[in-house]
């Protein structure tokens, strides 16, 4: 019995493997000069508040631009995270295996954390059915300065900032 499991794991070590060694895909870069002629738009955002207040801003803005539920449906797909840039301490108790005795103390300072918005707009170049998989194309990226979580309370200004970014690039070529 314990062959088989050996065997068993062996095998999906070896299925495993080739995936692992893969290279990971390269971002393939446009130019902002593709954004002529978008009309559907697909938004992501790491918190549904700011993809609400990316998406209304965006339809106030443009009376021609659609808001599309489906990236395969998009003419260009617009991403929008909240990130720490700086790893900062806070405390944390872990504890190693089940023992509280072995217990260690990570530590991170929350009056200094830091957050930063980051966008990206990509063009829609491709779309496979079979594998509903869609392709993208770098057209630009956007960050907010950094906030303060302790000094700043309105985490809002940077997806509205992207979002008038967006507008801003998409006059400019239309």
């Amino acid at each position: 019995m314990r062959r088989i499991a050996i065997a068993g794991s062996l095998i999906l070590l070896l299925l495993a493997a080739p995936a692992a060694a893969a290279p990971a895909k390269k971002v393939v870069k446009g130019d902002k000069k593709e954004l002529r002629g978008v009309t559907r738009i697909y938004v992501q955002a790491n918190d549904k508040e700011y993809r609400r207040i990316i998406e209304t801003y965006i339809m106030e803005e443009l009376r021609g631009m659609s808001i599309v539920s489906l990236m395969s449906e998009a003419d260009a797909v617009l991403t929008f995270t909240y990130e720490n840039p700086e790893r900062k301490k806070s405390t944390q108790f872990k504890y190693k295996g089940h023992n509280p005795r072995k217990m260690r103390v990570e530590e991170y300072d929350y009056d200094n954390f830091i957050m930063q918005g980051r966008g990206e707009i990509f063009k829609v170049t491709g779309y496979a059915p079979d594998s509903q998989k869609v392709t993208l194309r770098l057209l630009a990226e956007w960050e907010s300065g950094k906030i303060n979580l302790a000094e700043v309370t309105d985490l809002q200004i940077a997806p509205l900032d992207f979002a008038r970014e967006f507008v801003k690039l998409w006059r400019k070529y239309n």
